[in-house]
């Protein structure tokens, strides 16, 4: 019983490890790629290329690099879009919306 306890905290231990590595990793990019950037540029917007194109090949490229990681987007507050390897949704068609409200009603 002891030796199953070790070993799940350990599988939890690494599952955790690996999954704060891939949140540092998309914040560092998010604040330094201006392919990311691009997507909540408003003087962007207007090109599909920079604002879409780009910001939706590295959803593709992390989706397909990290294991751990079903799904990604990005979601823009200020109108309310979401950016998928599917395209751009807005909030109210996106099957997601509920978790995105409470994320954005949490203090912090």
């Amino acid at each position: 019983m002891r030796s199953n306890e070790v070993s799940v905290q350990q599988a939890a231990a690494t599952i955790d490890n690996a999954l704060r590595a891939i949140d540092f990793y998309i914040i560092k990019e998010i604040q330094s790629s201006p392919e990311i950037s691009n997507f909540f540029d408003r003087s962007q917007r207007d090109n599909t290329y920079k604002s879409v194109f780009e910001p939706s090949e590295f959803i593709r490229d992390l989706g397909q690099n990290e294991s751990l990681i079903d799904s990604i987007y990005f979601y823009r507050a200020d109108d309310g879009m979401i950016l998928t390897l599917k395209g751009m949704f807005t909030i109210d068609d996106f099957g997601d919306k509920a978790f995105i409200e409470d994320m954005l009603a949490r203090p912090g």
